[in-house]
């Protein structure tokens, strides 16, 4: 069994920009307060993220039983459930007969599920800057979080709508905080201080993503290539972003409508050349969360797509700097949200940046906070 004084858990090694930022962050975080040869990274067995992280010890998720003293939940969401999604308590019709005819592959799925996910033995829990929810009332994934929350010894959550999930289930120590990637470490490595060169085009970068966890939230498909067709007959230059190569349905879309767009490699891009082209657009249309976050950084106004409740969020956070485009999904609407970005966008610019400022404040606060966790354990 191996044993590590400081373990950090998420999404990392899936390809996912905001996981990677997410895990570079709390990685850093992380180093100010223990010395590098006691931490690992737990993650899947991604080769790439040693380029982003060449000096860090990374923990396969398949590797053996780990034991460590503090295990620490580092950003994103990793705790939800959706109607599409959702993790069955019993066995279905489905995965009975699946059980019958194909009962290695059956035995493969629950040690992955059931075996895997409990190879960490921590003698105490932390969670920074994470988001929770939304929840299917009394799923797998509820009444688990819920468990795991109440044996958390320190909890800063990145909205307000975690910390009311977090009240709800009677757990009192979490505190209001924000997302790990407003650590000023990071904003070293997405902020491009040069000015990009003037255009008499609005260029908007319109980040997408699959979403295969809600019909409601996949409905945004067929009215934003709407509004993109709209907006580019008015003049606006528009360009397809992906986070993820494994949104692969959007990916075979462009393909097959012959459209350009910029795609996040870790195994060939390199995070700053990526952010210094993100950086040449005027404006951003998001559906991914860290679309926003991201946006806000490089103080660029932005319209969240409405997928799931945390797009809601993290638009009423950056208030005047942003829109939402909410259900039903309209392209008329979404075309009127994108003109009117532009007729006050100084206003905007300039809000962002005091949000962003404030964010910045919590970030640090949270960061004394857990140096004084760490300190006292």
């Amino acid at each position: 069994m191996k044993e590590i004084k400081v373990l950090i858990k998420g999404a990392y090694g899936v390809g996912n920009l905001g996981d990677d930022m997410l895990m570079i962050a709390c990685n850093s975080l992380i180093k100010k307060v223990i010395s590098e040869e006691k931490t690992a990274v737990l993650s899947h067995n991604a080769k790439y993220l040693k380029r982003l992280l060449p000096d860090t010890l990374f923990i396969p998720i398949s590797s053996c039983a780990i034991r460590c003293d503090l295990l620490v939940f580092g950003g994103g969401t990793q705790f939800f459930s959706f109607p599409l999604t959702k993790k069955a308590k019993m066995f279905s019709l489905n995965q009975i007969t699946l059980t019958i005819k194909s009962p290695l592959k059956t035995l493969k799925k629950i040690y992955e599920r059931y075996i895997l996910k409990y190879r960490v033995f921590p003698q105490k829990y932390a969670a920074l800057g994470l988001g929770f929810g939304p929840f299917i009332a009394e799923s797998v994934e509820e009444i688990k979080t819920k468990k795991l929350l109440k044996k958390t010894d320190f909890i800063a959550v990145r909205d307000i709508n975690s910390l009311e999930i977090c009240r709800n289930w009677g757990i009192k120590n979490a505190l209001l905080r924000t997302d790990l990637c407003f650590i000023p470490e990071i904003f070293d490595i997405i902020y491009d201080y040069q000015e990009r060169p003037s255009s008499s085009k609005k260029r908007i970068g319109v980040i997408v993503r699959d979403w295969p966890h809600s019909s409601e939230g996949n409905s945004y498909i067929i009215p934003i290539q709407e509004a993109i067709k709209e907006l580019r007959s008015l003049g606006f230059e528009m360009q397809y972003v992906l986070f993820n190569k494994r949104d692969k349905k959007w990916i075979e879309t462009l393909i097959n409508d012959r459209e350009s767009f910029i795609l996040w490699e870790p195994e060939k891009n390199d995070m700053k050349s990526f952010f210094s082209e993100l950086h040449q657009f005027d404006a951003f249309i998001t559906a991914r969360y860290h679309g926003a976050v991201f946006s806000a950084i490089l103080k660029k106004p932005v319209i969240c797509i409405e997928i799931e409740p945390k797009l809601y969020h993290i638009s009423k956070l950056l208030e005047n700097g942003s829109e939402l485009w909410n259900l039903p999904f309209n392209s008329h609407h979404l075309v009127n949200l994108s003109v009117n970005l532009f007729k006050n966008y100084k206003q905007r610019v300039s809000h962002l940046n005091n949000v962003v400022n404030k964010l910045r404040s919590l970030a640090l606060m949270m960061e004394d906070e857990f140096k004084n966790f760490i300190n006292c354990i």
